[in-house]
This record gives structure tokens, C-alpha cells and sequence, in this order.
């Protein structure tokens, strides 16, 4: 499904070229994010958000949108009680393990958009980009506390890309009320395999 979802959302990327001379409009979006790690059953989630700007393009018929912007946005995830890797070293004994990270996110969404009479239903898929700026990663054993980088050189990667898809509504074509999936396909974790961030969202938004 993971695979699925990362091939469609390339090619809803591949056709924002195809977007140069489309209507634009600009709108500000924002709102809440619940985020984990995949490949994980230890992992717990955390609390998010994400704001920032879109840019719509009409350029794929009455209904058809190409979605994009730049958001700024956190995640990361916990463990109460794991064995986890700490800047490359497998712990067994780690007690309260968090790491939170804060990105910026590019989205490249295809949404199709269902006429409801003056308002319109929303379905977007399409893949993002987000690039770490900065995030701590702490934890407590049985002997002392610790705090580093989360994007140390053996801790968690910094960029990912991954597939997105939601649903959402549009009222009166301006106010949007939206919920989506994320799952990242590139790597989370430096020294643990088949470990990927994914999060729930929760969004409003207001098109100029």
C-alpha cells in the first residue's frame, strides 16, 4: 500500500509542469498533527502542527487542481519503555525516550474537486518533500538523562519524501476544512531499518 500510494502521489509531481499557465490562487493554511514511527509497535505518537502558505494552480479542466506551498511543521514520536538507537548505538534500557523535530514541507497535491452546490468536495494525493531544521532527542536510563541533536550524524535523517492523501471541503470556494495521511518513504531512523515517520492531519485554511 505504501508503495502504491508513493507511486501515484510521483506522477501528481511529475504534472505540476504541466501547471505553468494555470489560474493561481494563494491561500494560508494551518492546524494540528498527530505523528509516530512506522515499523515500530513501541512507538507512541506525539503532538504536531503545521502553517504556512498554498498555491493553487488550475490547469487540468473544471475540477482538476494542482496544490502546493511551504509549511512549517514538527513531529517526531516517543517511547515509554524500548530498545531504541541512540546516535547509532541499539540501548535496551532506555526509560522515556522523545524525539521532536521541526521541518519545512513542501506538498505537490493533485485535488479533485466535486461541485456540492456552491461549496466543493475535496480529495488530494500527491507527494511532499520536508527538510529538518532542527530537533532534540531525550532519554533517561537507568544511570543519567540525555539530550542530543536528532539529526545527529547517527541519529535521524533529515530529508524525506514521502505520499499524502486526504479529504477535505471547500465552503464557498475560500474557507477549507481538511484531514489527510502522511507516510514517508525514505528512511527515518539512521541505524534502525524499515523505520518511517507517518502522521494524521487536522487543518483549516483561507484562499485569497
Amino acid at each position: 500500500m505504501r508503495k502504491l500510494l508513493f507511486t501515484v502521489a510521483m506522477c501528481g509531481l511529475i504534472s505540476l509542469f504541466n501547471g505553468l499557465k494555470a489560474q493561481k490562487r494563494f491561500g494560508l493554511s494551518g492546524g494540528y498533527d498527530r505523528t509516530s514511527l512506522l515499523g515500530s509497535s513501541k512507538a507512541n505518537f506525539i503532538n504536531g502542527f503545521h502553517i504556512g502558505a498554498t498555491y493553487d494552480l488550475k490547469n487540468f479542466g473544471e475540477k482538476w487542481y494542482m496544490q502546493t506551498g511551504l509549511l512549517f511543521t514538527n513531529g517526531g514520536w516517543s517511547y515509554d519503555d524500548h530498545k531504541v538507537s541512540v546516535l547509532g548505538i541499539v540501548e535496551t534500557n532506555i526509560k522515556d525516550f522523545t524525539v521532536k523535530m521541526y521541518f519545512i514541507e513542501m506538498p505537490f497535491n493533485m485535488s479533485f474537486r466535486l461541485p456540492v452546490g456552491e461549496h466543493k468536495l475535496l480529495l488530494n494525493i500527491g507527494p511532499y518533500i520536508r527538510y529538518g531544521i532542527s530537533g532534540k532527542a531525550k532519554y533517561n536510563n537507568d544511570e543519567s538523562s540525555q539530550e542530543y541533536n536528532a539529526f545527529d550524524e547517527n541519529a535521524n535523517n533529515r530529508f524525506e519524501i514521502g505520499s499524502n492523501i486526504g479529504l477535505g471541503f471547500a465552503i464557498k470556494n475560500k474557507y477549507l476544512i481538511n484531514a489527510a495521511y502522511q507516510i514517508a518513504g525514505t528512511q527515518a531512523e539512521k541505524a534502525i531499518v524499515n523505520t518511517y515517520s507517518m502522521r494524521y492531519r487536522l487543518g483549516i485554511g483561507y484562499l485569497f
